[in-house]
């Protein structure tokens, strides 16, 4: 049987017992104090290097005004400033442990302090928009290896919503002086800016002008990802609406189509009356195109099934045409048009001077193999229209619901030179 000795030995050889001791560090921090100060004291352990961060960090008191993510991380401007957070780490800006997280004063690196007030991605860059400037940027995890690649001056946007990349080639936004876009010059893959948005400029800066900048800087904008055109809403309430309007380009490099349309921000209520609302905010969910609105609903373009196409007047416009020849006489004979579904009246004129239209037939079908549309005129200019038929009414005396959307391919007007410039 094992043995339990009860009896204790006293220790011998030792010294006499002192209570334990920290170390105390005392820390001055020199200067004069003024409001809005902040100190920030990083310990770092001499055994582990890990830091310990007492105070201020990178991003705190900052107050944001645009938030992006791009390649896990998130961004935030504030100033002329990007703080970023720490990789795959959405909540973390301070750690000086964490995975770069930190942030880049723009102002050092061109000219005098711009706020910055939206990003956007360029052909696997960040372009950095402030009111007067944009500067791109070539991102790594790292901020150590960013680079500066380009700047663009006299160019930027008041409208941070506005900016929209459409694919990663192009970026859309909104100017003081209109709608504009970035695009790709020559081979070095340096931006220019490109006045895509010269056909409504009138237009723009009448909104511009009616609402001003304050109201104008709350435009938004989305691409639609079912056709990949850029809408803007640019809020004016002066408007005939008494909101604003709706601007949508449709551009198709490969067909030679670059087209602006305009749409009011409304909807047909139960009680057949045209109400307007007010985009604040665009996004895309579930592959449609929704809207928050000023009233607090949130609206979709589509509806619920994304097929519904209400039967409201549509129009298509070619803008005058002088067929490279703007002083000499021409002989207009025919028109062609390709209608794919929905009923078309087709209108032509020669004054452009006045604009003055002539229904020239209603089309429901193509009509290359069917017989030209007779249009007899002589002009220096030419212009063709089509407008869908009226609205059809149903139950309540409201729109119909069609099946699919009125579509027009294309129009064709058919001419002769005359022999002699007009005198």
């Amino acid at each position: 049987m094992p043995s339990i000795t009860t009896t204790a030995v006293g220790l011998s050889g030792g010294a006499d017992a002192v209570a334990g001791q920290g170390t105390d560090t005392q820390v001055t921090v020199a200067g004069t104090w003024a409001t809005g100060d902040k100190y920030t004291l990083v310990m770092t352990d001499n055994d582990t290097a890990v830091q310990t961060q007492v105070g201020a960090g990178y991003a705190s008191g900052v107050v944001p005004n645009f938030a992006f993510t791009f390649n896990n991380k998130v961004y935030t401007l504030s100033g002329a400033t990007v703080y970023f957070s720490a990789v795959a780490d959405p909540t973390t800006w301070n750690d000086p442990n964490a995975i770069f997280n930190g942030y880049v004063t723009m102002s050092n690196y061109y000219g005098t302090q711009d706020n910055l007030v939206a990003i956007a991605t360029y052909q696997g860059r960040l372009a950095f928009f402030s009111n007067y400037t944009i500067q791109f940027w070539i991102i790594d995890p790292n901020p150590v290896n960013w680079q500066q690649a380009q700047v663009l001056t006299n160019i930027g946007t008041y409208a941070p919503l506005s900016v929209a990349s459409v694919g990663d080639l192009d970026v859309m936004f909104l100017n003081y002086t209109g709608v504009r876009s970035l695009r790709v010059r020559d081979s070095s893959l340096n931006a220019f800016v490109n006045d895509i948005g010269s056909p409504i400029d009138t237009f723009v800066q009448e909104d511009i002008a009616q609402a001003g900048i304050t109201a104008t800087a709350a435009s938004c904008s989305i691409v639609d990802p079912s056709t990949g055109r850029y809408w803007l809403f640019i809020p004016n309430p002066s408007a005939a609406n008494g909101v604003g309007s709706i601007y949508v380009l449709s551009h198709y490099p490969s067909n030679k189509i670059i087209a602006w349309s305009t749409y009011d921000p409304s909807y047909i209520n139960t009680s057949n009356n045209t109400v307007y609302f007010t985009p604040v905010k665009f996004i895309i969910y579930n592959g449609q195109v929704s809207c928050l609105a000023s009233d607090g609903n949130v609206y979709t373009f589509g509806g619920a099934t994304n097929d519904y196409y209400d039967s409201v007047t549509a129009t298509v416009q070619i803008p005058f045409f002088d067929m490279k020849r703007p002083a000499h006489n021409k002989l207009a004979g025919a028109i062609d048009v390709d209608i794919a579904d929905g009923t078309w009246n087709i209108y032509a004129t020669s004054d452009w001077i006045n604009g003055t239209l002539t229904q020239t037939n209603t089309a429901t079908q193509a009509t290359y193999d069917q017989g030209w549309i007779p249009f007899s005129s002589q002009g220096t200019h030419f212009s063709v229209e089509a407008t869908t038929a009226s609205p059809a009414m149903g139950a309540g005396n409201l729109p119909v619901r069609l099946t699919a959307p009125p579509s027009l391919a294309s129009m064709v007007l058919h001419y002769s030179l005359g022999e002699e410039p007009v005198q």
